[in-house]
């Protein structure tokens, strides 16, 4: 939608998109970090393998992580 624009509007469009995208990110990393470190009860375990449900979550604020980065 932006090759529409201005070059000027097309890369103002680009810039405002990817500062949206990294606060939502940077959200969703304080949430689940908050999540997992201090909210999770630390005796939470699967029910099949008996690991604490601590490691299975921590994905979520890795992987907002890594596409912040990226």
């Amino acid at each position: 939608q932006f090759r529409f624009l201005p070059r000027w509007g097309e890369t103002a469009g680009g810039v405002r998109t990817e500062i949206i995208w990294i606060a939502f990110n940077a959200v969703v990393i304080y949430y689940s970090y908050d999540f997992v470190f201090n909210k999770m009860n630390l005796f939470w375990t699967s029910q099949t393998m008996g690991v604490p449900r601590k490691y299975f979550y921590l994905i979520l604020p890795l992987a907002f992580t890594a596409m912040t980065v990226r």
